[in-house]
């Protein structure tokens, strides 16, 4: 209709720049962000140079101090060009004033050094490609997590396993990626962490998915059976040896009653057997005499 207005604009709520703020500033140096660049473990977004340098000395991310990676933090640093989108959009000044100040940082790099400076791309724009890269997508790992309770002590919490418990991620994540998954999606308190077994076993949260579908499925792309367990590591901090947060959790085996000591579950299978044997040999002995 004709000067009417439209029901998108009826529905339209203003919002204020300074509500915005906090997602589109940089956690370190407080500025608007400029390549944008977000941590995968946790979401939080900081400028490209400012994680870098950050990243050369910590391996935890400066805002919620989550651990980025054991070893190589840039790793699961990428990228985040829709977030710049959104900022540039949103203070078109910011991106003006960032083109002028690197032209003129290359200009004066190219006076003082009297070298012609490595080509690189302008904000929003991207280097041209001579030939089209066929690029393959990563192998893919199908998962089925299954929750076989909580360590001892945590028996009065309630605590609600994963619902949508099959899952489908590149093969190329890490245990600890499937243990922050769980701990967000189970909601779970910062002093709770998971274990995660693969065939009554611990795994360790540097392995990758690949490496678990080598190892215990002979690289068969199937569908993997990965079980998870809640603890609190506080009840065992006062031990010495504390590599294992089961305490021993090597020794940990799971039984249809639940995660169980290898030595206890072997004790009680015996005790079975013992018993059973003892009824046979009874049995025998019985129709020994004639009176079975």
């Amino acid at each position: 209709m004709a000067g009417g207005t439209r029901a998108s604009d009826k529905n339209a709520q203003l919002v204020h720049l300074n509500e915005l703020n906090p997602f589109l500033t940089c956690g370190i140096c407080k500025g608007y962000l400029i390549d944008a660049t977000t941590i995968t473990e946790c979401l939080h977004s900081f400028c490209k140079s400012c994680i870098v340098r950050h990243g050369q000395f910590y391996l935890n991310c400066p805002t919620c101090n989550l651990q980025i990676h054991p070893t190589l933090p840039l790793l699961h640093c990428k990228l985040d060009s829709q977030k710049q989108d959104i900022v540039f959009k949103l203070l078109p000044n910011i991106y003006k004033n960032e083109q002028k100040r690197r032209k003129l940082f290359w200009k004066e790099y190219q006076n003082k050094t009297g070298e012609k400076p490595v080509q690189v791309p302008m904000l929003g724009k991207s280097p041209r490609k001579k030939k089209k890269v066929l690029i393959q997508p990563d192998p893919l790992a199908s998962v089925v997590l299954e929750y076989v309770g909580a360590s001892e002590g945590l028996e009065n919490y309630d605590f609600e396993p994963v619902v949508k418990n099959y899952i489908r991620v590149e093969a190329k994540a890490t245990i600890e990626n499937l243990q922050n998954f769980i701990h967000k999606t189970m909601n779970l308190d910062k002093t709770f962490e998971v274990n995660i077994f693969c065939d009554a076993s611990i795994v360790d949260k540097s392995s990758t998915l690949q490496y678990i579908r080598e190892q215990f499925y002979d690289g068969e792309d199937c569908i993997m059976l990965l079980q998870y367990g809640v603890i609190d590591p506080r009840d065992y901090s006062d031990d010495s040896d504390v590599e294992d947060q089961w305490e021993n959790e090597e020794d940990m085996v799971y039984t249809p009653s639940g995660l169980r000591y290898h030595d206890e579950a072997m004790e009680e299978f015996s005790s079975d057997i013992t018993e059973e044997m003892n009824s046979i040999q009874e049995m025998n002995d019985l129709s020994l005499t004639g009176v079975v």
